[in-house]
């Protein structure tokens, strides 16, 4: 049995009271556009508080083949227990015979008024089938999510409880002006997130930037340093050959033992400077 869809009807107006109710579901939304899992949340609890259901919100997958309730929210606390504990954040196959995966898959509307119906409940896995059973699941409808003409997963409202009142046609519409605001606010979300992440990347491209130039200008001013220390150094090493030179001539020509004495303290103090300077050298040139 497949749910009701086809071409949507066109909207009717809304009543002035859920116009206001409207107005202040989608300030709500865009106050959330800069936290996409906060925005989320808030769209199902604002969804199911005033269409009083479970709001299950899910996106398409990567791989176009499935798709991932990413938020839901219904008054029954048992009932999101029971569903987090049995499929949590898992991926349904858009080729499934559920209500969401038509709405994604045809990109329209899907409807379903009896969710009882035994060749209703025979199509579906025996998991979700015991939870439509157990928690008198009744009408359902999904809306795509679309934006820029591009489907990106649906919005759906399921009624259930010991009397749920039934789907009417405004409830359906209102789902689907929800779903444009929803639709909306998340691509807005998602366009700011991709934003604040090419701020960040462009951030650290500067900081790595300019820590790559001070790194650049360290090793200018070291380069620069050790040109001076080589030059100094050649000079040095020259003015200490002459002082060398010297001290050996005059060795040669002095007599007495005393000023022998001296002039060999200068040359050996003159031999461990030019030493000094050597080793500078081969620092500088590595």
């Amino acid at each position: 049995m497949k749910a009701e869809g086809g071409p949507p009807r066109a909207l009717t107006p809304l009543p002035s009271p859920r116009i206001s109710v409207l107005s202040a579901i989608t300030r709500a939304f865009a106050e959330e556009t800069g936290d996409l899992p906060k925005l989320l949340q808030r769209v199902v609890e604002q969804t199911s508080n005033f269409l009083d259901g479970l709001c299950t919100l899910g996106v398409i997958t990567d791989d176009g083949k499935g798709w991932q309730a990413l938020a839901e929210f219904s008054q029954d606390a048992a009932l999101l227990r029971d569903r987090e504990r049995d499929f949590g954040c898992g991926v349904q196959s858009l080729d499934a015979p559920t209500v969401i995966a038509e709405a994604i898959r045809e990109g329209t509307y899907a409807r379903l008024d009896d969710m009882q119906a035994p060749q209703w409940l025979t199509q579906l896995p025996p998991l979700l089938a015991a939870h439509v059973a157990l928690y008198n699941m009744r009408g359902m409808v999904a809306v795509p999510l679309r934006t820029k003409g591009r489907i990106i997963g649906a919005l759906s409202v399921t009624r259930h409880g010991p009397a749920p009142r039934p789907l009417l046609d405004e409830d359906c519409d209102m789902l689907r002006v929800l779903a444009n605001h929803a639709a909306q606010a998340i691509t807005s979300s998602r366009h700011l997130a991709d934003t604040q992440r090419e701020l960040d990347e462009h951030k650290r491209t500067r900081q790595s930037l300019e820590r790559s130039r001070e790194l650049l200008q360290q090793a200018a001013k070291i380069e620069a340093v050790g040109r001076l220390a080589g030059g100094m150094a050649h000079d040095f090493n020259n003015a200490l050959s002459v002082i060398l030179s010297h001290a050996e001539a005059l060795l040669d020509d002095a007599k007495d033992q005393a000023t022998r004495e001296d002039l060999g303290e200068i040359r050996a103090a003159a031999l461990r400077a030019a030493d000094l300077a050597q080793q500078l050298l081969r620092v500088v040139q590595g």
